[in-house]
């Protein structure tokens, strides 16, 4: 189980917190509850399930999510993502793709490159840059910090 406490910012100096509550299910598959506040912006809430397919810790890793989430619009939400970690420090980047449900097919889509610091088993510092895309893909740094129990 964890928790993800971030702080974002958008290029025109926007600031929001997103909360990210994560519980392991088991067989490498964890359930997560997104729940994110931007000032004069409807509040993001969201589910997914994301299973590890290769790799664990530390080593290579390739994850891949599903779920859904709503801001405006309900939105199915995939994402793909690549890391590697040492001892106390993990990399990763990945693709995250945002499907409008009732409205036309434009899909946004995210790059993300990340890396964390880990201050001791239960504690990792996180920074994340985010490239949208296209025209409806986030654009931002992230910084944050995970809480395992």
């Amino acid at each position: 189980m964890g928790i993800e406490h971030l702080v974002w910012m958008k290029p025109s100096f926007k600031f929001g917190l997103f909360e990210h509550m994560e519980y392991g299910l088991g067989g490498r598959t964890d359930f997560g509850l997104h729940i994110g506040v931007e000032a004069e912006e409807p509040t993001y809430i969201g589910i997914d399930l994301e299973r590890r397919i290769i790799g664990g810790d530390r080593g290579p890793m390739i994850s891949a999510s599903l779920g859904a989430h709503y801001r405006d619009s309900l939105r199915v939400d995939i994402r793909a993502s690549l890391g590697f970690g040492f001892p106390q420090l993990v990399s990763y980047l990945g693709l995250d793709v945002d499907l409008p449900v009732s409205e036309e097919p434009e899909a946004s889509s995210v790059l993300f490159i990340g890396v964390g610091f880990s201050a001791n088993p239960s504690l990792e510092y996180r920074f994340e840059a985010l490239f949208g895309l296209n025209e409806d893909g986030d654009q931002g740094v992230d910084i944050g910090a995970v809480w395992r129990f």
